[in-house]
């Protein structure tokens, strides 16, 4: 059987900055980082699965920042940690949960027939038989209405360099579910703000730093066999394991793959089962996650718990940088999305992502339940940032109070124009982001003021005089809005 060596394997899509794209393994990606301008996944959880992924073996190659050389051999001893087929060890896969798989099938087969009582029911927390679709989101597998690919169960499959994306994107974003299957190590929605730079080099060394002091426990070495303790580095949390996983059989024959439609030989099923549980504990609406993490988005510092009768007097009280944020889930109107950027460029300078723009990626989902995979780009951010973006925040939260005011009526609601400003959110977000985060200035002036304009044009009847005096009266208002926010900066 193939090995597929993923150090050598073509695997990894990446966009040269010629605009060529091509797919790589690991020791060539690294060797031509300088030439790559990102990661080429079509879905941004890949992107930023694949990035973490990557300064995980630069943390386990070579530790921490020296040299800042990026030369990896695929010529080593550890060499068949990245076989993602063959006999033996295989790069994040645990062949127990294939023999736990063949037993409960074995279990079912007999037991077919058999009244309910006579039965023999396997525990959840092993493994089972599952269509190859479950390493990735966008595959339908049971109930799961939301998805983005019309398949059938088994009657599709993925090509090895596709069942490698899902094997890492488990590393970064997993949800819970059945009770059994844990979230991932940062919970079930995380986003990462990941500062990138002109060329995939120089993204890996913005966020290749001291903070992988503490190396730890890599995924792919043993197969998720025990998860570890709390205290973990980078490498550990850049390829946790929350589903323990084997690659089923390889097809003779090539076949479109049902994800990047290449025709290659295909896996259709994989034995699953639960990985990894987080190491950290939250209490009530606390989330779990890994307080080092130097991606994850953090909103509201929380201040350090006072010790209880049961802690020990002399340890030291516990304190985060706060709880993780995520998108919006997808059924919130049109503004609440289009304003997260906002959000995370406020939480950005908060944990001190200052000096560089900012990839911002994660899944959108409700309950859970992945509905889609986002990335938007945060301009650079400045440890000032945060009073700049409050004067933004406090224009565009008094829109819709000054454009109710500016009505025939204004003692009652108007839904129409509500509706109006939410649709025109998008344009309006997308020219404040590209004009920067700045101090009040002209351009984002002019924005807010089309905007409006817009808003009025759209829902004002009448004559043309009348909304000639409707516009004259948005336009004053909206200057003594502008005036008052302005007034209100430190």
């Amino acid at each position: 059987m193939d090995d597929f060596n993923l150090l050598t394997a073509k695997w990894i899509p990446v966009l040269f900055n010629d605009g060529t794209t091509e797919r790589l393994g690991i020791t060539e990606t690294f060797l031509q980082a300088g030439r790559i301008r990102e990661i080429a996944a079509s879905n941004p959880m890949d992107r930023v699965a694949l990035i973490r992924f990557l300064l995980a073996l630069l943390y386990w190659c070579k530790g921490n920042p020296a040299d800042g050389s990026f030369a990896i051999s695929d010529e080593n001893e550890n060499k068949t940690y990245f076989n993602l087929l063959g006999d033996g060890r295989r790069f994040m896969q645990d062949e127990d949960v294939w023999k736990e798989a063949t037993i409960r099938a074995e279990e079912k087969a007999k037991h077919r027939d058999s009244p309910d009582d006579e039965k023999t029911k396997t525990p959840r927390d092993k493994g089972t038989f599952r269509p190859v679709g479950d390493l990735l989101q966008e595959f339908p597998v049971d109930s799961k209405v939301i998805h983005f690919r019309h398949v059938q169960n088994y009657k599709y499959g993925l090509c090895r360099a596709c069942c490698a994306m899902g094997l890492v994107r488990f590393c970064a974003f997993a949800s819970a579910y059945a009770q059994v299957f844990p979230a991932g190590l940062n919970g079930p929605t995380p986003a990462y703000a990941i500062p990138t730079g002109s060329t995939l080099q120089e993204t890996l060394r913005l966020n290749w730093s001291g903070s992988g002091a503490t190396i730890g426990l890599a995924g792919f070495c043993d197969g998720g066999k025990a998860a570890p303790a709390k205290d973990i580095g980078a490498v550990t949390a850049f390829t946790w394991q929350p589903r323990r996983i084997w690659l089923g059989e390889l097809g003779d024959k090539p076949e479109a793959c049902a994800y990047c439609g290449k025709p290659e030989r295909i896996i259709r099923r994989i034995a699953f089962g639960p990985g990894w549980k987080s190491p950290f504990t939250g209490s009530g609406k606390e989330k779990k996650f890994w307080p080092g993490d130097p991606h994850l988005l953090l909103a509201g510092a929380r201040k350090a718990k006072k010790p209880t009768r049961k802690s020990s007097q002399n340890k030291a009280p516990e304190k985060t940088n706060g709880q993780p944020i995520g998108f919006p889930p997808p059924n919130l109107r049109v503004g609440i999305h289009a304003s997260f950027w906002r959000t995370a460029a406020k939480v950005a300078a908060d944990n001190a992502k200052c000096g560089k723009s900012l990839q911002v990626m994660g899944p959108a989902a409700n309950k859970a339940l992945y509905q889609d995979s986002t990335a938007i780009t945060v301009p650079a951010v400045t440890h000032d940032a945060a009073q700049r973006l409050g004067y933004l925040d406090n224009i565009r939260a008094a829109l819709p109070g000054m454009l109710q005011k500016t009505t025939v009526n204004p003692q009652r609601r108007h839904p129409n124009r509500f509706a109006a400003l939410d649709a025109f959110s998008a344009s309006l977000e997308s020219k404040l982001n590209a004009h920067g985060i700045q101090s009040p200035s002209e351009a984002s002036a002019n924005e807010f003021a089309k905007a409006v304009r817009r808003v009025v044009l759209a829902t004002t009847g009448g004559s043309p005089l009348h909304r000639r005096q409707s516009l004259e009266d948005a336009d004053r208002a909206l200057q003594e809005t502008m005036e008052k926010a302005k007034a209100q900066q430190p």
